[in-house]
């Protein structure tokens, strides 16, 4: 995670400028608190303090002041759309600054103290967090979109990487976290992570996309992450809505022969990305580990059911649209050198977990990690000579550091 201080534009005066904004309109004293602390942190933007000599605020008194200016700025991001390019940026570094008070002694350790005391507190400090992500999947206004795309690439990579920033402080195993903060609004953040996927962009993000995808999965609960699997992929074979004339099976298999690896990578099956889903009815979500025998589409395999109606209920709302785009991404799937390479995302994504929960190694050893997986991931689709030169890299420094 980088540090906000070594971040490139000058942001904490345009930071100090909106909670001076909100201070007054609330007439809030406490915001003082904040506000102080801000001042501080633009001394360091402009050379003329060193970061350790910045003491941050307990988080008894800087956590309540952060609510009340990203629930304002929220209310902006909603209103302001046109804005985005700096609210956004200010959100994202204002939402940085719940990790400082965990992280501000310099003889502690990361076990030692916590970001958020329980769950529930960190899923209140996401709540304004989940409206802006909102807000912006939701926009249909592609000026604004293109306006602010790098501050939108930006402003998910990063709030999705603290997610699971804050839970290598949380005391808790990542399984159990994600379990615990899975929530509906963060539907909002897959959205967005799946258009970051899309190489047209050509957006250059800290962490990368499928990174970023990974993260936004574990955060939505299977039912709302399916619904939302299913919209991306409509987009991308059928732009024109499911209305469009149903695609022969053979032009399907040259769109999907075609697909970057990056996309395919988000078309897994359901039951894959959110194993919760591998039992349950793909239309009414009943558990069917109980029936003694399930029912399955027979031309893709892919949805159960606990049984015959709930089969033709779910034809009829969605599945006849993707049921040949199933069949014809799993048939890709199964190639070896695509299983292959997603298994080597896989292992990248758990390699990248547990540097993140392991505060006992060494800080340069880490980033020189973190940066061959980068590189690894920037190429692992289509250089395959780059990915083992990489890997023998990773594997030796992952000797060195014990893991």
């Amino acid at each position: 995670m980088r540090s906000m201080f070594a971040q490139h534009a000058p942001f904490v005066p345009i930071m100090i400028n909106f909670v001076s904004g909100v201070q007054s309109a609330a007439q809030d004293k406490s915001l003082r608190t904040l506000l102080v602390y801000l001042e501080h942190l633009a001394r360091v933007e402009r050379c003329e303090a060193k970061p350790r000599d910045v003491a941050c605020p307990p988080k008894n008194l800087l956590y309540p002041c952060l609510d009340v200016v990203l629930t304002a700025l929220a209310d902006r991001v909603i209103q302001q759309p046109e804005a985005w390019r700096f609210l956004l940026p200010t959100a994202m570094r204002l939402f940085q600054l719940y990790q400082l008070p965990a992280v501000e002694s310099r003889t502690a350790t990361r076990q030692s103290r916590t970001t958020f005391d329980t769950v529930e507190d960190f899923l209140s400090a996401m709540l304004p967090m989940d409206r802006m992500a909102e807000a912006v999947a939701r926009s249909n206004d592609l000026r604004h979109i293109a306006n602010a795309r790098p501050e939108i690439a930006d402003f998910a990579t990063e709030v999705l990487q603290m997610v699971s920033y804050h839970q290598a402080f949380s005391r808790l195993a990542a399984a159990v976290w994600f379990q615990k903060t899975r929530r509906t609004s963060a539907k909002h953040w897959l959205r967005i992570a799946y258009s970051l996927l899309d190489e047209r962009f050509g957006l250059e993000t800290y962490h990368p996309p499928l990174s970023v995808l990974y993260l936004a999965e574990r955060s939505v609960p299977g039912f709302d992450g399916m619904i939302q699997q299913h919209s991306y992929a409509l987009s991308l074979f059928f732009p024109e809505g499911v209305t469009q004339t149903p695609l022969p099976r053979p032009v399907l298999d040259a769109l999907v022969r075609d697909l970057p690896l990056h996309q395919l990578f988000a078309l897994r099956p359901v039951g894959d990305v959110w194993p919760d889903r591998a039992h349950s009815c793909a239309h009414c979500g009943e558990d069917l580990t109980a029936l003694p025998k399930r029912r399955a589409c027979k031309g893709c395999k892919r949805p159960a059911y606990c049984n015959k109606y709930c089969q033709r209920g779910d034809w009829r709302n969605k599945h006849s649209g993707v049921c040949k785009l199933w069949a014809s991404v799993d048939e890709r799937m199964s190639q070896q050198s695509v299983k292959d390479c997603f298994a080597d995302i896989a292992a990248w994504s758990r390699v990248e977990e547990v540097l993140q929960s392991s505060p006992h190694l060494d800080g340069e050893k880490v980033q020189r990690v973190m940066e061959i997986i980068r590189d690894s991931r920037a190429v692992l689709c289509s250089k395959p000579e780059r990915v083992a030169e990489n890997s023998r890299k990773l594997r030796a420094l992952l000797r060195e550091l014990g893991i």
